[in-house]
């Protein structure tokens, strides 16, 4: 992490996520060690969490169910479905989920990835 910022602070900018960048300029007391270490990692969670929104909404759109993308939070998506198309909006949102995932991390292992559930409400997941 130490080498890690001295580079950032070499280079002035930090790489965040997929390719984004923070430069030094744009802070006040530039470039800090806390900023070098997390933003790197916070940031590519980031863009994993957006492709996987993209493609639930695209997903869900071209398949046409009626359901509909109530909450992220974090590294939650919770979509609202009746019953009857519940578990197919869930395989989509499985599937999305692990896409944006091996996007970003082609060569990272991808086994259970995703923890879904079904329930009436928020609680019972």
């Amino acid at each position: 992490m130490s080498r890690h910022h001295i580079k950032c602070k070499r280079n002035k900018f930090i790489t965040i996520g997929s390719g984004r960048v923070m430069e030094n300029s744009w802070e006040k007391n530039g470039i800090r060690y806390t900023q070098s270490c997390n933003l790197p990692i916070q940031g590519v969670c980031a863009d994993i969490m957006m492709r996987a929104v993209a493609g639930v909404y695209l997903r869900l759109h071209a398949a046409k169910l009626d359901a509909v993308l109530v909450a992220q939070i974090h590294d939650e998506i919770i979509l609202e479905a009746d019953t009857g198309i519940a578990e197919e909006a869930k395989d989509i949102l499985v599937r999305e989920m692990e896409n944006a995932f091996t996007m970003t991390f082609p060569d990272a292992p991808s086994g259970n990835l995703v923890d879904a559930s079904i329930g009436q409400t928020w609680a019972d997941l």
